[in-house]
């Protein structure tokens, strides 16, 4: 069944050739689904305020050109904060179907970007997607403490931490990355697949 996927990529972002986001767009756009991959405003120096014009921008073309098919929204690092700040505060108009939120960036060691900055244990998740996954790797310098305590106890979502996979990006890895693709396709699949 097509589906409907929006990327929300992370701070410093310029969506670089081999990186996992646009490896992932591209097998998708294959497959038949409508993948939505914009660049954000100022991405070495993000405002939460004109990322989230442009993010609900997308969404509100997403619902309108909708036929009853899935919406899968995925975001990385910043992206994920982005995406759980629109949710903290009531900006996303109508539930998507899918959140995952992928290795992201604890607000705390973002101190020159207070906007994105977001009280994780009161998150109204529900808000704004049907259901919330979280995945990340070990050793991420963005979670000092670990995925599960820095992001899943606090949103009250399971975590999959992915060995080896550090931050999720092309250092670690993560051009291709099969687990993804089937995830999007279906929610069963094992997103550590590499």
């Amino acid at each position: 069944m097509t589906k409907q996927v929006l990327f929300i990529h992370g701070w410093m972002n310029q969506r670089p050739e081999g990186a996992w986001q646009r490896e992932v767009a591209s097998v998708l756009r294959k497959q038949g689904h409508h993948v939505f991959f914009p660049q954000l405003p100022q991405p070495n120096t993000p405002k939460f305020s004109e990322w989230a014009e442009v993010i609900v921008g997308e969404l509100d073309q997403i619902r309108e050109a909708n036929t009853g098919e899935e919406v899968v929204v995925i975001g990385h690092s910043m992206g994920a904060l982005a995406w759980l700040r629109l949710a903290s505060d009531g900006l996303v108009s109508t539930p998507v179907g899918r959140a995952l939120l992928v290795a992201p960036a604890l607000p705390s060691l973002l101190p020159d970007y207070p906007d994105f900055g977001v009280e994780l244990s009161r998150v109204p998740l529900a808000s704004a997607a049907k259901e919330t996954y979280l995945v990340g790797g070990d050793e991420d310098a963005w979670q000092p403490n670990g995925l599960e305590e820095d992001f899943g106890k606090p949103l009250g979502v399971e975590s999959l931490v992915i060995p080896g996979a550090g931050h999720i990006i092309i250092e670690t890895g993560f051009g291709p990355w099969p687990g993804l693709v089937n995830w999007v396709n279906d929610s069963a699949s094992d997103l550590s697949v590499r």
